[in-house]
């Protein structure tokens, strides 16, 4: 996703001599662009459960450490299936909308013209993000009680992952603030 955004998305917006020699390439519709639009957004929702799933792997290894592996062993095909379906839902709309290269600032971004007006990106961003946000919350926070109430022999080993896929969760969940812009919606629609 990183490297996508680095080496497709932000090129073209920041460095402007680029733009008229690759430019003509990209203003009439491609399937390039489309592909890079829509996975780009596919990332971010896979990236977005994915911290659902890491936050409740968590939890289980916590509350549960006896019969943890086994109980993943038992929902690892559906959580993998979710994890893979459900970033659909973001990106359904691009997927049946045209997408174009939008100049802006000397360079050009992708967009889309959306083909149901209510489904922006924007909301179904946030509204995954919501879902995973108080998910994230609510695992978290059993995590705790549970490493609260834990022996002091395995406690120390499970603070040290609980801390890091916290700061995960946390970093996750300050990108996705940042990128909740209230503009963008009022621009949508």
């Amino acid at each position: 996703m990183s490297l996508s955004e680095i080496l497709i998305g932000r090129l073209f917006i920041y460095i402007t001599p680029l733009c008229p020699i690759i430019g003509p390439y990209f203003f009439t519709p491609s399937i390039f662009l489309k592909i890079y639009f829509t996975l780009s957004h596919y990332a971010q929702g896979f990236k977005t459960i994915s911290q659902v799933l890491l936050s409740l792997n968590r939890m289980t290894s916590v509350v549960f450490p006896v019969t943890c592996y086994k109980s993943w062993k038992n929902i690892q095909t559906p959580s993998m299936i979710v994890l893979f379906v459900m970033p659909v839902g973001v990106i359904w709309n691009i997927i049946i909308s045209r997408v174009y290269v939008n100049p802006s600032s000397g360079g050009f971004s992708v967009n889309y013209i959306k083909k149901v007006e209510w489904a922006s990106l924007s909301k179904l961003h946030l509204a995954y993000f919501i879902f995973s946000l108080t998910m994230i919350i609510i695992f978290s926070g059993i995590t705790l009680y549970g490493l609260f109430v834990m022996k002091t022999r395995m406690k120390k080993a499970e603070t040290s992952i609980t801390v890091a896929t916290m700061v995960i969760s946390v970093e996750f969940s300050s990108l996705a603030m940042f990128q909740v812009d209230p503009y963008r919606s009022e621009q949508e629609n």
